[in-house]
């Protein structure tokens, strides 16, 4: 790890550059934006360094990040709470009387219908 690297991990993302997934996000502790060094070629990593200089370009470092080491944090740049665990799969809700097939027409039931229209036996 860079000896620069001094403030506090907020979680770990992967680089948008080499793909590195055990990329250390921080907040520094001189003016609290989210920064990042990615480790040297040798150890899996394309040295780049992540520096934003504002709160909107935190947040989108903040978007890389997979594995955030508290809610607070998460909720914090990312505006929103951490993803609800998913639910059992709801049941299917159940026939109503409207979603019933029509009753079948019995014999003779259109029978006056079909006279005036032409289309009955006469």
């Amino acid at each position: 790890m860079p000896a620069q690297a001094k403030g506090r991990i907020v979680g770990v993302a992967k680089c948008p550059y080499c793909d590195f997934d055990k990329l250390e996000v921080r907040v520094s502790e001189k003016n609290g934006f989210l920064y990042a060094y990615c480790p040297p070629e040798g150890d899996g990593g394309c040295k780049c360094q992540h520096f934003p200089r504002s709160v909107t370009s935190s947040r989108k470092l903040a978007k890389f990040i997979h594995t955030w080491r508290d809610a607070k944090d998460r909720a914090h740049w990312l505006g929103d709470k951490a993803p609800a665990k998913a639910a059992a799969p709801a049941k299917p809700p159940a026939k109503k009387e409207t979603d019933a097939e029509p009753p079948a027409a019995k014999p003779g039931f259109f029978a006056k219908a079909d006279k005036l229209l032409g289309l009955g036996d006469e």
